[in-house]
């Protein structure tokens, strides 16, 4: 008999919801946990949407047991980190890998990512920790990702990337291959990058630097 972990599901937004889906259609048989709730710092979250599961505590009041894990589904990656920052070394962090995403032999998927369904991982990729990759998503062979940093849905990033920590990458968004993004970069929904950025936000088609 298989003693299951204790799963919490950190964050109880949009996203904290539909990874709940997307648990719910991993196979009985490969569930090593049972979802326990969720921890969230707003204890209302779900009050407006149905859910099989409840809002049990904020993030930090919790305290952990030995047999307990917890996925964060929040995809602010300044956030992501202080939440990491904060329970490493009290918790497992769970690494979740839909069963739908395709993962090429050889990539590597760093602790605490979450690789959502219908998202491909190519060959030879390097995620790093704390990866968000969202539903549809590609990832082309040899691309290296930095930690802490989401990619939104159908975004599509070409083959020998360098995308470094704390990137934002909006959906649809296409960057094409051997580009290099630096740290704290945002691009926005449906740009086209096809140059390497330094820092800020970018925006359009193709993707210019843009300041608020």
């Amino acid at each position: 008999m298989i003693n299951k972990k204790n799963l919490y599901i950190i964050g109880a937004g949009g996203f904290g919801r539909e990874i709940e889906s997307w648990l719910s259609l991993v196979p009985k048989e490969d569930q090593y946990w049972n979802i326990s709730g969720y921890l969230d710092d707003n204890l209302n979250a779900l009050d407006d949407y149905p859910s099989e599961f409840k809002v049990i505590s904020k993030i930090f009041d919790f305290v952990f047991n030995d047999n307990d894990i917890v996925i964060i589904t929040i995809s602010n990656t300044k956030i992501k980190e202080y939440i990491y920052n904060n329970l490493k070394g009290k918790v497992e962090f769970m690494t979740f890998v839909s069963p739908s995403a395709i993962v090429a032999k050889f990539a590597t998927i760093g602790e605490g990512s979450v690789i959502c369904p219908f998202s491909i991982i190519a060959t030879n990729t390097f995620l790093g920790k704390f990866t968000t990759i969202n539903n549809g998503t590609h990832i082309g062979h040899d691309s290296i990702i930095g930690d802490f940093s989401s990619f939104m849905a159908n975004v599509d990033v070409g083959g020998n990337c360098k995308i470094g920590d704390h990137c934002f990458i909006g959906s649809n968004a296409t960057i094409i291959p051997r580009r290099t993004l630096k740290n704290n970069i945002i691009v926005g929904s449906g740009s086209i990058v096809i140059r390497n950025v330094k820092s800020g936000t970018v925006f359009g088609n193709p993707a210019k630097k843009i300041e608020y």
